[in-house]
């Protein structure tokens, strides 16, 4: 964060108003495949605690960790409906869903989404908005860096266990469609692939300008070095694999709400994006990532509105498994050839059948004793 003294006493507030007495780590009753809440601590790079689940796996091949930002689906200052959100989509959800099928961990981070402290609700932290982006001070200052924090700290605390990839796997749907959306945005050199889903037809344009007007964030990335001192990467963004999908008949808009858009940037949006989620933004940010080169796949389903269906899901896990190239460790382990391993030790096919008729011989007459 900014220094030892000012992350030291954000700490404690935090500790002191939202945390009280968690301990490092809290494990549910499943001990097979426990999730834990890690909490952090003075030297952390982060200010909120994560849920972590590991899946047990029958390989030990490399796989990425699968990001899932929270969720909460409202505004509020009660720390703990963030948590329990949180752990829904850790322990039931259909994150978990994807962390068991791909047999890959799952990290799902506790951000706040306040109501008024420690900012006011415009800050719509789990969509990772503008004016999150551009909090300066306190412990809600770049929670994409915080994200980025937990990540290292899980990958440490797998290591040993579980062999992964420095690369991450992002997935998110509504709010949290747009948070890895624009996630990868900021840094695209974390990030293996990812899959966001109801998104209300707009996701961050990788253009700075488009139809007359500048296209800062979170429509575009005209500011992006401003805001991190850093200029958006476009080589890393188009080698993200990217699944962007919306339910055909999703009515689910965020444009109107004022926690998710500025005066401003509402109406630079309904000019460059259009007025309709399906039959103009939505195809137009698909010509726009293909104009750029960028490696990403937009699907529409039909029947279907603001929800996540088995078959998203299906296909969620599909994308991820292809283009991570993570290992399936449901495959039936084949089965080797006998002469190969007659062969690999030094054994004579001839001895190998006298060997075997010897033994049906004993076996035929243990039996025949028994008989009798």
């Amino acid at each position: 964060m900014s220094g030892p003294e000012s992350a030291v006493s954000r700490r404690e507030l935090i500790s002191a108003t939202v945390f009280g007495a968690l301990p490092a780590t809290e494990s549910t009753e499943d001990t097979e495949s426990p999730t834990t809440l890690i909490s952090p601590d003075d030297s952390d790079s982060f200010n909120y605690p994560y849920f972590l689940y590991a899946p047990s796996t029958t390989t030990d091949e490399e796989r990425p960790l699968l990001v899932q930002p929270n969720n909460t689906g409202t505004s509020t200052d009660d720390f703990e409906k963030h948590r329990r959100a949180a752990r829904e989509d850790v322990e039931s959800g259909f994150p978990r869903t994807i962390s068991d099928e791909l047999g890959v961990p799952l990290l799902v981070p506790v951000f706040p989404r306040p109501e008024s402290e420690p900012v006011d609700w415009r800050h719509y932290v789990h969509q990772l908005d503008t004016e999150t982006m551009r909090i300066s001070g306190g412990p809600l200052q770049r929670v994409d860096r915080q994200l980025v924090g937990m990540i290292e700290d899980a990958q440490d605390r797998l290591a040993g266990e579980i062999p992964l990839t420095e690369k991450v796997i992002l997935n998110g749907f509504s709010a949290s469609g747009n948070f890895v959306n624009r996630f990868a945005v900021f840094h695209p050199e974390l990030v293996t692939s990812v899959t966001a889903g109801g998104v209300n037809g707009m996701v961050t344009l990788p253009i700075t300008e488009a139809k007359g007007y500048t296209l800062n964030y979170q429509i575009g990335v005209a500011d992006i070095e401003e805001i991190t001192g850093n200029p958006f990467d476009m080589a890393a963004f188009r080698n993200v694999d990217q699944y962007i999908y919306m339910g055909a008949e999703d009515e689910n808009d965020t444009l109107p709400a004022g926690d998710a858009w500025s005066d401003e940037q509402r109406e630079i949006a309904r000019e460059v994006y259009g007025e309709g989620m399906q039959e103009d933004r939505f195809p137009y940010c698909e010509s726009v990532y293909e104009d750029v080169g960028a490696a990403a796949e937009f699907e529409s389903y039909d029947g279907v509105g603001h929800t996540v269906t088995e078959t998203m899901v299906r296909h969620v896990t599909e994308f991820h498994r292809e283009h991570a190239e993570i290992p399936d460790d449901s495959a039936e382990p084949e089965t080797p050839d006998l002469l190969d391993v007659l062969e690999a030790f030094g054994i004579p096919v001839e001895a190998a059948v006298a060997g075997s008729a010897a033994i049906l011989a004993g076996l035929s007459y243990v039996l025949r004793r028994v008989e009798n």
